[in-house]
Formats: structure tokens, sequence, C-alpha cells
């Protein structure tokens, strides 16, 4: 399902994962990124869920993709559409998932060019099929200690994927579309707010009013720095 959201001017794509064979042999096509990589207000960011990197897994999930069709559509992406941020959700713990199947998983995302992950645990919904299967011992559940240990993993691979991604924007130019401001504990205010690849920036400045003036607007901004948090950091271009 595609959704299309206006969102301060900014034309914002999402797309969920609700069909799968749709939304990879549909609307994650030539056409859309064609559309995407010529358009000035569509943003470059999709979030496209993987749930595994583990064939066996995906097809225990009755996925109707696998991890060749998933690689061909981020790489097209990325190679089509200038600046595109890919973020993607991840799944550790799904009974039978084996640490074989961990592994492949691992190891296909570090080779992706990724800008995210959201890693979350397995959880069973009782009086489901899945449910079902583990109360049946069709199906092996993941130990706790083994489930916290791949979360951890997959978080910190996920976490240098977005570093990684960010540093290339350091000594660029971005736009930027300022949401709040804050001051912090020396006094200085700082501006937030999102490139149109959904990359967030913080500004600071001793200039109250002038970085007040900032919310709500769009922006050049000269990206410097990196922080330990992985925000960009930068300065307003006048």
């Amino acid at each position: 399902m595609l959704l299309i959201l206006l969102w301060n001017s900014i034309l914002l794509i999402l797309i969920f994962n609700m069909y799968q064979k749709r939304l990879f042999r549909g609307s994650l096509n030539e056409e859309l990124m064609t559309l995407v990589a010529a358009s000035k207000t569509i943003v470059p960011h999709f979030h496209i869920p993987l749930q595994s990197g583990s064939d066996r897994i995906l097809k225990a999930m009755r996925r109707r993709y696998n991890t060749a069709l998933y690689r061909e559509k981020i790489l097209q992406s990325v190679e089509r559409i200038e600046g595109c941020a890919v973020g993607a959700d991840v799944m550790v713990g799904y009974p039978g998932e084996t640490e074989e199947d961990f592994q492949l998983m691992y190891r296909f995302i570090e080779l992706l060019p990724l800008a995210g992950l959201h890693v979350f645990s397995c959880s069973l919904r009782p009086g489901t099929t899945l449910a079902r299967q583990v109360e049946n011992r069709e199906r092996k559940p993941v130990p706790p200690a083994e489930i916290t240990r791949r979360h951890r993993e997959l978080s910190d691979l996920g976490r240098m994927k977005e570093g990684h991604f960010k540093s290339h924007f350091i000594g660029k130019e971005c736009m930027v579309l300022f949401e709040a401001s804050k001051f912090l504990a020396n006094g200085i205010l700082q501006c937030s707010g999102y490139t149109r690849n959904y990359l967030r920036v913080l500004v600071e400045s001793s200039d109250r009013l002038k970085l007040q003036a900032f919310r709500g607007k769009e922006l050049p901004v000269m990206i410097d720095s990196l922080d330990d948090d992985l925000n960009l950091k930068g300065r307003v271009l006048s």
C-alpha cells in the first residue's frame, strides 16, 4: 500500500508492507523511482520492511518476496535516486530461527546500502497460526537470552550503518525543514529539523531571535559534523 502525505509543502511518500508482492513488484517499480528521482517535491526516503535476511524464515513468515528481490529493489533505489535514504524493519527471534538464519540475516544487511534499521523482537499473539505452531511444538521458540543478543547485535549494526550513511553529508549543503527549538543548559538555543531524506539536523546559536525565526521554514544548511547521538550538526547559510 502506498501512502502519500503532504507535509509542510513537502510531499512525503511512505511505503507500508501490507502486501509484499504488490510492494516490490508493483509500487516500488521503475515508474515510481523515475518519478521520485526527477521530483523536487517528493522526498527521497523509503522505509521498506525486510523482516528477515534468511529466505527460509521469510518463507515461514509467508512473505511474497525473497532476499534477492529485496536486494534488487534497494540497490535500484539508491542508484536511481540521489541521496535516497532507505530504512528497514528487521525481526529477531522468530520461532524456528537458528543461529545460521541469524548470521545469514546479519551478513545480508551488512552488505546493503541502508540508512538505518528498526530492530524488534518477535512476539506471539494468542490464537494466531504461529502461536499454535509453537504450542504444538511445530516451531521451536528462540531462548530469551538469544533474542536479546541478536537484537543487540543487529541494533549495533543498524547504528553503524546509520552513522556511515550520514557521514557522507558532512561538508555538504542540505535543505532542512526546521520544526522545533529548545534552550540548552549553557543558554544556547538549539533548532532541529530534517533534511529531505529524513536526516535529523541540529543548529545552535546564541542569537535567539534569529534561530526562533527558523521554525517552520526550509533553509539551506552546511553540515559540519555528526554528534555522538548520530545527529548531523551545521549552520544555516545566509
